[in-house]
């Protein structure tokens, strides 16, 4: 599935993985902008498959729509998070743990929601940084550019940083 999704990806923009080399061969957490819906798989579909990335996803943002289900299960590397009791969600968290404990890797998205404008932060969610330092896992910086207007050949750029 991971290659259906990348030739289609490659079939409708050009994509380009800028710093690829920076990605570590063990397992790290990928923190990254949030600009369209289509993000998260871009990076699944894009990036190496070792370590297994997983991303951590809104259930109600992921799940509202049958094709959007369809994909999450297709690809099956999507952990959903509830996040509408404001409590947490401990479900979520255990897969968390279990998926950076055996090795894997964890993309997720600070701000918690599509971003407005290209280049600005939204407020980042709490949790993030005790998530990161308790996991004894490097950061992973990437910045995605290009996807919050698609269109057919639109350029779209995932540039790598260094891991901290």
């Amino acid at each position: 599935m991971r290659g259906l999704l990348r030739g289609l990806l490659r079939l409708l923009f050009r994509v380009e993985v800028r710093g690829p080399e920076r990605i570590p061969t063990e397992g790290y957490i990928l923190v990254a902008n949030h600009l369209n819906w289509i993000d998260g798989f871009l990076l699944l579909a894009m990036l190496p498959s070792t370590p297994r990335l997983y991303v951590l996803a809104d259930k109600h943002a992921i799940c509202k729509t049958w094709w959007k289900r369809w994909i999450v299960a297709a690809v099956g590397r999507v952990i959903t998070i509830d996040r509408s009791n404001g409590h947490g969600d401990g479900s979520a968290m255990r897969t968390v743990y279990r998926v950076l404990g055996r090795g894997d890797a964890l993309a997720l998205f600070p701000e918690g929601v599509v971003g407005e404008l290209e280049g600005q932060i939204a407020r980042l969610q709490r949790g993030i940084g005790a998530l990161c330092l308790r996991s004894g896992r490097p950061v992973l910086p990437v910045g995605l550019s290009g996807v919050q207007e698609l269109y057919l050949g639109k350029e779209i750029a995932v540039t790598v940083g260094k891991a901290f």
